[in-house]
């Protein structure tokens, strides 16, 4: 079985309460990956599972020039947020509703990009999908 959504925003790392508006930022961000979740159909899986993730993030300003995109400017974001701080937050928003405890998720693949604009607003694509090797009774 498989699921696939897309949240759209501006993804986000987990804050800590004590971090203020990076907190809220988080809240908010793990709130609209939970709701996709939910309106794809969510329901908790049972068994290993694996999940592929693509985060789109905003490219800086300083990549562009007048005329559109600067040459030298990078393919892939190269600096933070962490993918391994933007994946946790999203395996910690999918708790509940995708599965039961994240410690079935054995295998991930996580990828970030930038968004492009137009068709491919910043924020996140998750796809789960039971583990391959898993045998149904």
């Amino acid at each position: 079985m498989n699921l696939h959504f897309t949240a759209i925003g501006m993804p986000a790392t987990k804050g800590s309460p004590s971090q203020g508006g990076r907190y809220e930022r988080s809240m908010v961000w793990t709130a609209r990956v939970a709701a996709a979740a939910l309106e794809a159909g969510a329901d908790p899986l049972e068994g290993p599972l694996a999940i592929v993730i693509v985060f789109r993030l905003p490219r800086p300003g300083n990549h562009f020039v007048s005329r559109g995109l600067r040459f030298t400017a990078p393919a892939w974001p190269g600096d933070g947020p962490s993918i391994a701080k933007l994946t946790s937050a999203v395996l910690n928003a999918l708790t509940g509703i995708c599965w039961h405890d994240v410690s079935q998720v054995v295998e991930i693949r996580a990828t970030k990009c930038y968004a492009e604009g137009g068709d491919t607003p910043c924020g996140v694509t998750v796809t789960v999908m039971t583990a391959p090797w898993r045998t149904t009774a």
